[in-house]
C-alpha cells in the first residue's frame, strides 16, 4: 500500500519546525563567529595601546636617568608592518617615503609615532611620545620605520650621559 502525501509534500517531507530549527542553528553559528572575530579585534587593538603605553614608559625611564642602553622588544598585532618616527615639519626623506606620503595627512596634529598601515591601526594612527630626539632619530631617514618581524618589534632606546633626548635605533 502506497503512502498518500499531502498536497505540496514530497517523499522527504520536513514540517517547519525542522526548517526553523536548522535556520536557527544556522544563524548562531555565524553570529558565534562574527562575535569571536570582534574579539580578537579588540584583543589586537589593546596590544596596540599597551605597546605604546611601554615604548612611552621606557622612554620616560631613559630621559630620566644619566645615561641608558637597552632593548626595548615588544609583540604588536603581525597586521602592523612597521612603527615609524617622524618629523612631520621635515620633508620626508629615505627608504619609507610611501609611509610618509599615508602620514602626510596629519601634518599640524602634536604627533610623532606612527603605525603602518594605518588602516590596520585601530583607529589609532598617531601617537606623541614624549621626551624623544625626533630630530636626530630622522636625520636620515624621515619616517623613520622599524619593522615589525613575526608579530615583535626591536629597537634600542638610548641617551648618552651629555643628551638631553633619548634616542632610538633600529635592532636587528
Amino acid at each position: 500500500m502506497k503512502k498518500k502525501y499531502k498536497k505540496g509534500e514530497g517523499p522527504v517531507a520536513l514540517s517547519f519546525g525542522m526548517i526553523f530549527s536548522v535556520l536557527l542553528m544556522i544563524f548562531f553559528v555565524i553570529v558565534a563567529f562574527m562575535v569571536i572575530k570582534h574579539f580578537l579585534n579588540v584583543k589586537d587593538c589593546a596590544k596596540i595601546g599597551i605597546f605604546v603605553d611601554n615604548l612611552q614608559t621606557e622612554v620616560d625611564k631613559s630621559w630620566n636617568s644619566q645615561s641608558s642602553i637597552f632593548l626595548f622588544e615588544q609583540e604588536i598585532p603581525s597586521k602592523i608592518e612597521y612603527v615609524c618616527f617622524a618629523d612631520l615639519s621635515k620633508n620626508f626623506i629615505g627608504e619609507h617615503q610611501d609611509v610618509g606620503e599615508e602620514i602626510e595627512i596629519y601634518r599640524g596634529k602634536k604627533a610623532n609615532f606612527f603605525l603602518s598601515p594605518i588602516k590596520k591601526s585601530c583607529d589609532m594612527p598617531y601617537f606623541n611620545i614624549q621626551h624623544l630626539n625626533i630630530e636626530k632619530i630622522t636625520i636620515n631617514e624621515n619616517p623613520f620605520c622599524i619593522k615589525i618581524n613575526k608579530g615583535k618589534v626591536k629597537m634600542r632606546i638610548e641617551k648618552k650621559f651629555d643628551d638631553r633626548l633619548v634616542n632610538v635605533y633600529k635592532e636587528e
